[in-house]
């Protein structure tokens, strides 16, 4: 049986918590879930980095809980790197986790990290998507958010022109 199953039910009773302003009560359920699983050895699994990015934005809120920034800092980074290596910088998921990584190195200090981190998300953005009729491109005044050529828009440009 698949160890990472429960962490389904897990987040959404999490949620469920968070929802009711039960934040405590969603931290250590999630905790408790993530105990078991090494961040360092443990593989690139949807669910695995739902529930840690899930655990890390509800850490935020928690000044008291014990090893919050060390449990904070180990999750962001296994949630990065897990959506990086398994889903790629063109994936929701990771450029989620990009941001979340980085808020949690800036509200931690650890600014160098946090620039870099920020600097490889608008990388991503800049470079052309495995599918060459339409790539994301970083929310502009005006924009869609889509391109429908092959070569990036510039940045500086406030919309989005169709060229032709």
């Amino acid at each position: 049986m698949d160890e990472y199953t429960v962490l389904p039910s897990v987040i959404r009773r999490a949620w469920k918590l968070i929802s009711k302003a039960e934040n405590a009560r969603a931290c250590r359920l999630l905790d408790q879930a993530l105990t078991a699983v090494d961040p360092i050895t443990a593989r690139h699994d949807r669910r695995l980095i739902r529930a840690a990015a899930l655990y890390v934005g509800a850490l935020s809120f928690e000044e008291g809980f014990p090893d919050r920034d060390d449990s904070q800092l180990t999750w962001a980074r296994y949630a990065h790197a897990a959506a990086l290596a398994g889903h790629g910088t063109s994936s929701p998921i990771w450029q989620d986790t990009a941001t979340l990584y980085a808020d949690v190195c800036t509200a931690q200090g650890l600014t160098f990290d946090a620039a870099v981190a920020h600097r490889r998300k608008l990388d991503a953005y800049a470079q052309p998507s495995r599918d060459k009729r339409r790539h994301r491109s970083p929310p502009t005044v005006g924009s869609t958010g889509t391109h429908s050529c092959s070569t990036p828009p510039h940045p500086a440009k406030g919309f989005l022109r169709r060229h032709t």
